[in-house]
């Protein structure tokens, strides 16, 4: 289903081009290898993203309610259990994903920088992800708060709320890469900037794919539209924030 969706909705993009709103580094070589690794191709811009998680989430929510999601996991005597809450990709990614969203980050900005940038674009990418990250930690203290400190009902979708973030930021900050890039190509050419690409790709791919698993079987149905909401808020709040920077920097 995810990738039905992503190929539905980047078949309505145009062939990749670097917006102008974005600050890449400088450079006056020519192209990289990268260019002839992963030739430019259709990509999701994060107007596109947000329609692509959002569909996710409401349709995870709809077969939720179909198929009692949420108590197919909570039955902790069923296999299904076990591999929700325990699968690799859970356990060693999601539970680690603001280290999945700021590292890859980093390493992108290293190697797409790396024919040269001013200290003035690293301190707009340093203060973008500054912001980000306070933004994010935010919003888990005041989760933690109101479903542990205020003993709540309400337990708003921490996953729901990080995915989309995230996914939001990737799409701004590495506009010109593919959702999915080319993993054999990146192996066989060694290439640091098509291999970073290559992580890229898989975690923002992994990142769809546990946020449809959350709305299918974690939550109800108020605190995942919720956690999703506040993604977007903090995503808006975040963006601004970022054109601010890039203004006064």
């Amino acid at each position: 289903m995810i990738l039905v969706i992503y190929l539905i909705i980047s078949s309505r993009d145009t062939i990749a081009i670097l917006p102008q709103h974005i600050d890449p580094a400088p450079t006056s070589e020519p192209s990289s290898s990268l260019d002839s690794i992963m030739p430019p191709r259709r990509v999701l811009n994060s107007n596109n993203v947000l329609t692509l998680v959002m569909a996710l989430v409401l349709s995870g929510i709809l077969l939720s309610i179909l198929i009692d999601g949420e108590a197919i996991a909570a039955n902790r005597s069923s296999p299904v259990h076990n591999v929700l809450r325990h699968n690799p990709l859970n356990k060693y990614m999601v539970k680690f994903g603001w280290f999945w969203t700021i590292v890859p980050l980093v390493l992108w900005y290293l190697v797409h920088s790396s024919r040269g940038a001013s200290s003035s674009w690293w301190v707009r990418r340093g203060l973008s992800l500054v912001v980000a990250t306070v933004l994010w930690k935010l919003n888990v203290l005041a989760f933690d708060y109101i479903h542990d400190e205020l003993h709540s009902a309400l337990d708003i979708s921490g996953h729901c709320f990080l995915l989309i973030f995230s996914s939001l930021i990737y799409a701004d900050e590495t506009p010109e890469l593919d959702l999915l890039s080319n993993p054999t190509a990146a192996l066989s050419s060694f290439s640091a900037r098509a291999v970073v690409a290559t992580v890229i790709g898989f975690v923002r791919l992994v990142w769809l794919l546990m946020l449809f698993i959350t709305a299918v079987f974690f939550h109800d149905p108020v605190s995942k539209l919720l956690g999703s909401g506040l993604a977007y808020v903090s995503w808006l709040v975040w963006r601004n924030a970022k054109a601010a920077i890039e203004r006064h920097h």
